[in-house]
Order: structure tokens, then sequence, then C-alpha cells
């Protein structure tokens, strides 16, 4: 189909003007990953079936903002009862999802401190304490690589004293030195830095 006229509020949500509208960039606009099951329900509105719970979806902006929508379709009929358009209503509920990613964000930092809490009070020794602490970030806290650095002040490196991740992290990160300015994030993970 063809869009034939979007509202200011649309165009401010997207991020365009009117000027610039067109359905390729109408179709641009929708983040790739949102594509797939965009065309399913527009196929799904066409083809006269029901669709359920409106459809949430990313826009991106020109500016690289992300706007999250939430649109529903709604087939519009002649006298005889044909369909002759579609009129899309679409909320920006990006804050909605902000809130609400914040919230399971809090729930979940929530949930990890309080197992590593509960393993603090119960661990009988440091190497106990270390692997528990990893598998709860690991297993709770979703981090992928997790690890605990103590101190080595004869040599002035840190050393890794516990590790949950990939089996083949390089050497290079197993022991580095305080001042090292090579070291590199891997990804999503935790440290523990023990300085005592």
């Amino acid at each position: 189909g063809r869009m034939t006229f979007a509202n200011d509020a649309l165009l401010c949500m997207a991020g365009i003007s009117g000027a610039d509208l067109s359905d390729e960039l109408w179709v641009s606009l929708h983040h790739p990953d949102d594509r797939a099951q965009i065309w399913k329900t527009w196929g799904e509105v066409r083809s006269g079936a029901t669709v359920g719970d409106p459809l949430a979806y990313r826009l991106m902006r020109p500016d690289g903002g992300i706007t999250w929508a939430q649109a529903r379709m709604i087939p519009l009929t002649d006298e005889q009862g044909s369909v002759s358009g579609y009129i899309g209503v679409v909320t920006d509920i990006t804050r909605e999802r902000e809130f609400r990613e914040a919230a399971e964000n809090m729930s979940l930092l929530y949930a990890t401190l309080s197992r590593v809490n509960a393993i603090n009070a119960e661990a009988a020794d440091e190497t106990t304490l270390f692997d528990a602490i990893c598998r709860a970030l690991v297993d709770v806290g979703g981090f992928e690589f997790v690890y605990v650095e103590v101190p080595d002040w004869d040599t002035n490196e840190v050393v890794i004293a516990h590790m949950i991740g990939p089996t083949d992290m390089p050497e290079r990160y197993r022991r580095f030195r305080f001042d090292d300015p090579t070291i590199e994030t891997l990804g999503r993970h935790a440290l523990i830095n023990q300085t005592q």
C-alpha cells in the first residue's frame, strides 16, 4: 500500500518533514529487526484476518534516535463494505518502553544483589565465595563473563583469582599490570576487584 497522508504528530515521531515523506523513506525508517513482523501484521490486516494487540516497533529517526511506536491498522470500507484503504493509528510509546526497561533492569539488579548477599553470608572460604558470586552474576545477572581479580603486590600486577566465561580468554587478560593501557573491555562482563 501507499501512504497518502501523515499528520504532524507522526512526522515528529519519525523525525521527518512532510516534504521528505515517501513510501520508500517510511519503510526505511522501520528498524530492520522489526520489519518482518510489520510485514506479517500488514499482510494479516490486508487479508482480513483479525489482528490482536497493536503492533509495537521501532522507528529509526534520521537524527540517530529511536522512537518506539505502537500501531493499529483500521480498514476503511465503502458503502458496499469493500475495503477502500486503511487508517493507521500510531502512538509514541517510547517513554513507556524506557520505564519498563528501567524497571526490568532494577528488578534484575535487585535479584542479583540479593543472591550475592546471601552467598556472602554463607560462603565457607574465599574460593567458594568467588565461585558462587561469579555463578550468581552469570545465572541471575545475565553476564557472559565474570571474574574476580586480586592484586599481587610483589609484582605490581593484577591476577584473576576466579573466572567464569570464555575458556579461550587471551592470556594477557589473565595477568596484567595495574598501569597497562592496552586492556580492553570484553563485551558485557562484570569485574569484582578485591583490594584487601
